[in-house]
């Protein structure tokens, strides 16, 4: 019979043996998500998209726009007037990279702005927001205001998410536009009415972006609970999920998650009648992998865009 020291040595040993084999395994693993991103990158370089759609216009700010517009940065109503003028035209989403979060010199000029993008629908504007808040942080009392107008309009309650994206990326400090701006919005899809949605990326271990996040988990402080709770609807979407909202004209409330995919449910893009669930293949953080293309897009200039009033 086997003596009670070796009855005890057999314990750490499995445990060391096991312990190693679960660092090779984290190792292999490591190794092989190296080698897969060294891949997605050969094949982004050699073999991009073909095209881009020539559906999607940016406007940029050129020379030739501030020499007739003024000197950059313009007033805020200058630029509602775009994305309005651009909505009225038929533009089935008119995204504004813009944040809106501080004040304008008066409240005049703020005021303006509001009532003309009001009427641009099909707007998508941006905001912001940290990954780690400090608690002991006061939240401004303009950024009190719109995170009370904001919370019942933009966070979501996604079905399936919490499951579906274990890795999600998490928000917990919002930089919001200003009140008045936020007190216009709906969560999106066909309402008529603006909305806004997180402009934030995410990098892999080595700096580079290769996938989009399509949602982040939010994730407040105390300090802003006590001013919302947004309860269970704590589910932002970026610009990206955004924009697909509008494009497919699905509601928001109704986006649901199963792992590995986001589904937007009864979507119909421009010229489809029949309506569909689109499935977007994401990984376990609801990131959608990018698809680069080897040239641009046809841009307009900014000043070209208004309407003749």
């Amino acid at each position: 019979s086997k003596t009670p020291f070796v009855e005890r040595a057999r314990i750490p040993s499995a445990i060391v043996v096991g312990a190693l084999v679960v660092t090779g395994l984290l190792r292999f693993a490591d190794a092989f998500e190296g080698l897969e991103n060294a891949l997605y990158d050969l094949r982004a370089k050699g073999h991009p998209a073909a095209e881009v759609s020539n559906r999607i216009v940016p406007i940029p700010v050129d020379d030739a726009s501030t020499e007739r517009v003024g000197k950059w940065p313009w007033p805020r109503p200058v630029t509602g007037a775009l994305a309005r003028d651009l909505h009225e035209s038929g533009a089935r989403v008119v995204l504004l990279d813009l944040t809106f979060k501080d004040a304008s010199q008066t409240a005049a000029e703020d005021a303006q702005f509001v009532e003309v993008i009001s009427g641009a629908g099909s707007t998508i504007a941006a905001y912001g927001g940290n990954e780690v808040a400090d608690p002991a942080e006061d939240i401004a009392e303009s950024q009190r205001a719109a995170l009370a107008s904001f919370v019942p309009r933009i966070p979501l309650h996604v079905r399936g998410a919490a499951t579906a994206f274990p890795d999600a990326p998490v928000i917990e400090r919002l930089n919001l536009p200003i009140s008045g701006f936020v007190d216009t919005l709906s969560a999106g899809g066909d309402s008529g009415q603006p909305t806004i949605a997180i402009a934030k990326t995410t990098k892999d271990p080595d700096g580079k972006v290769r996938y989009m996040p399509l949602l982040f988990r939010w994730n407040p402080i105390d300090r802003a609970k006590a001013i919302a709770d947004p309860g269970e609807r704590r589910w932002l979407p970026t610009l990206v999920l955004a924009t697909l909202c509008r494009w497919y004209g699905v509601d928001p409330t109704t986006l649901r998650a199963e792992p590995g995919v986001l589904i937007l449910p009864a979507a119909h893009g421009p010229g489809e009648n029949a309506m569909r669930d689109v499935r977007i293949p994401v990984d376990a953080g609801g990131r959608l992998l990018v698809r680069y293309a080897k040239s641009g897009v046809l841009a307009a200039p900014f000043h070209s865009a208004f309407r003749a009033r």
